[in-house]
């Protein structure tokens, strides 16, 4: 039997150069004869079962939530085959308000976009995540627990009374793998605004200058608050060559790693 693989998680703000070092890290790795595959969140089922990932996706292109978003949610709600699974009845049913906060009409941005950010990191798990592991590959994710930690805390949810409860629960529960390691990218918002212009990539809702600021911050309060993880944080400013090489070695280290 194939010895388990690990999950490696590499997170922090756009701009950060996170998903093209990722990929490449993991292209490299494979390369060298390593087990190992690369996915990212908001996780977009590839059998189209579960519209959670496509939802997200629109989601975060807009400033507030617009009236198809929300229909989109209650057309979720609706699908029987989705709700009558094991999976979101044990949301359903130990995540307090989820339906309420989701699909009312009083919608709270933060809230709903923190339970669907959760939700799909469940189907993420389930469906892909976790038979990878099992089969002995490494998975690297591009984004995972820290980005909804810290995103949705400068938001303005509470982190120790929202935020970290869901994330235990649902953890230790099994329902989403904890990972090896969390690499966190950090970058200053003025460097990582014109990585973002320079890529002519579309804003999302969350970039601005106000709101990287306090991101930054949010991300680096998650070293002392997530206990139960590994957390390395990572000077993504300088030149990509350095900080891949820093990547590089932290995966390699965290991949032969013993639990």
């Amino acid at each position: 039997m194939a010895s388990a693989g690990k999950l490696i998680v590499i997170d922090g703000m756009d701009g950060s150069g996170k998903t093209t070092l990722s990929k490449l890290l993991v292209k490299n790795l494979a390369e060298e004869g390593q087990k190992v595959e690369w996915t990212n969140e908001p996780y977009v089922d590839p059998t189209g079962m579960d519209q959670s990932g496509n939802i997200l996706r629109e989601r975060l292109k807009m400033k507030k939530p617009a009236k198809n978003y929300l229909q989109k949610l209650n057309d979720m709600a609706g699908d029987s085959g989705l709700y009558e699974s094991k999976i979101m009845g044990f949301v359903k049913d130990n995540v307090p308000g989820v339906l309420k906060d989701i699909f009312s009409e009083e919608i709270v941005e933060a809230r709903s976009d923190a339970y669907m950010f959760f939700y799909n990191r469940v189907m993420h798990n389930t469906t892909y995540i976790k038979p990878k592991l099992m089969s002995g590959v490494n998975v690297i994710c591009d984004r995972y627990n820290p980005s909804t930690l810290a995103f949705q805390q400068t938001q303005g949810l509470s982190l120790e009374n929202e935020l970290l409860p869901q994330y235990e629960l649902l953890s230790s529960y099994g329902m989403m793998e904890r990972p090896a390691v969390n690499i966190i990218f950090d970058v200053s918002p003025d460097v990582a605004a014109a990585r973002m212009k320079g890529t002519g990539k579309a804003l999302e809702k969350f970039e601005n200058l106000e709101f990287q600021n306090r991101l930054r911050q949010n991300f680096f309060a998650l070293k002392d608050k997530i206990r139960n993880e590994k957390m390395v944080f990572i000077d993504a400013d300088g030149p990509m060559e350095v900080v891949y090489n820093m990547v590089y070695e932290n995966v390699k280290y965290y991949m032969g790693a013993s639990e």
